[in-house]
């Protein structure tokens, strides 16, 4: 055996064992640290941690356009009458387009704006505070139903920010209704804002059906370069849509829709979820775990690839994202018109959906069914027998949450304690 060869492995040997040492001698200080935060990292209180989760009883709610009240003292007395009648939620408007009623208690510094202090719209009045203080002191929640495409309050001659709709008679984009609710800088502000609105004692945040796009709408052409940018393909207008017929009053009907079409209508409805996603983070910054829920067209649940191409709305993707609940709005008689439905055939469609709805949801907590109580094109009061139909059938199904809308002077709070108290 060659010594100096043995000799020279055993060297090896020994330095070997002695860098492993010097690496674990090195490592067991950071082990420990990660195990035992220092008092100023253990100083930093972790975030908290929001889980979805339906309100915590069903809801029997009365939604407000107006207060119908003239003053504090008279809204008191009416917030006590939705209490007595079984009502355990106010959802309340917290916006203000040209040409709405004020709520009354305001004193208007604005034609638009909203009702709560924020940094970044128009303050109608600041009247927020005091009316859900009111509705604490009788035991109701209080959700606050906020726009989100309809509030370009001081941005509204911006161009850039404009949502823009394919016009079918000159074959080019136009000015719509609206903010561009999918470029950044739209979605940063209302993001800011809901920030600001969740500053305030609510119980709920509800919003408005105005988060859609129609099937001809956004145009607008940043829009349509970060459709590029995104998917890789061009928004072609010409492609999109097969046998267009004019129906008058400026309205279009479609008899097709092409894949690349549908393509771009599932990208709308995945940029609205999105965003209201993000809006829904930022109630829960302020008011962590209120209930966060959106507004869906009947169609979501009835006529699906309608309502995708109609509204860039899907209830099955709604109902996978994280929102503590769903608002269908089952206005009979609007759903009767459009429908060209009988009496009886409305009845089963009615309870068609609400069966969709809650099959989607999961669990019957995040399934809200609202319900109009005027006719929307005469005004006047639907009739409280022919509402409470629609309501009891409701009602039947164990669990899921009603809503009212609106609920003005003239509604039979009597009709509503029959429902709402059982």
């Amino acid at each position: 055996m060659n010594l100096t060869t043995e000799t020279q492995r055993a060297q090896r040997r020994i330095i070997s064992f002695f860098l492993v040492l010097a690496l674990v001698l090195c490592l067991v200080p950071h082990a420990l640290d990660s195990q035992s935060p220092s008092p100023t990292a253990s100083a930093v209180p972790p975030l908290p941690v929001v889980k979805v989760h339906p309100p915590a009883e069903p809801i029997r709610a009365v939604q407000l356009l107006t207060l119908a009240a003239a003053d504090y003292p008279e809204l008191d007395r009416r917030f006590q009458a939705f209490r007595a009648a079984g009502v355990n939620t106010v959802i309340l408007r917290v916006f203000h387009n040209p040409g709405d009623r004020f709520l009354e208690v305001a004193q208007a510094r604005s034609d638009r704006g909203v009702y709560f202090q924020n940094s970044q719209m128009p303050v109608v009045d600041d009247v927020l505070l005091p009316i859900v203080e009111l509705a604490h002191r009788h035991g109701l929640r209080l959700f606050a139903w906020m726009t989100t495409r309809y509030a370009d309050y001081g941005v509204e001659d911006n161009e850039e920010l404009r949502c823009m709709a394919y016009d079918f008679a000159t074959g080019r984009p136009a000015p719509a209704r609206g903010q561009s609710v999918l470029l950044p800088e739209v979605q940063t502000r209302l993001v800011r804002v809901f920030e600001e609105l969740a500053r305030y004692p609510i119980d709920g945040v509800l919003l408005q059906d105005d988060l859609m796009l129609r099937h001809n709408e956004d145009f607008n052409p940043r829009v349509q370069n970060l459709y590029r940018l995104t998917t890789g393909r061009e928004m072609d207008p010409q492609g999109f849509y097969r046998g267009v017929h004019p129906r008058g009053n400026g309205k279009y009907r479609v008899d097709h829709y092409s894949p690349e079409f549908w393509q771009w209508s599932r990208w709308k409805r995945d940029r609205l979820l999105d965003l209201a996603e993000r809006l829904r983070e930022a109630v829960h910054r302020g008011r962590p775990g209120i209930p966060v829920g959106l507004n869906l067209y009947y169609e979501t649940a009835l006529q699906p690839e309608d309502a995708l191409a109609w509204f860039s709305q899907d209830l099955e993707a709604a109902a996978g994202r994280d929102f503590e609940f769903l608002c269908l709005m089952l206005y009979h008689r609007q759903m009767q018109k459009e429908m060209g439905l009988t009496p009886r055939r409305l009845f089963a469609v009615m309870n068609s959906g609400t069966e969709r709805l809650l099959a989607a949801a999961g669990e019957p907590g995040r399934a809200v069914l609202k319900f109009q109580t005027v006719d929307w094109e005469t005004g006047e009061s639907i009739p409280s027998a022919e509402l409470q139909r629609y309501l009891d059938q409701a009602a039947r199904h164990p669990g899921v949450s009603l809503a009212l809308v609106p609920a003005g002077a003239s509604l039979d709070l009597e009709m509503v304690s029959a429902v709402y108290s059982h």
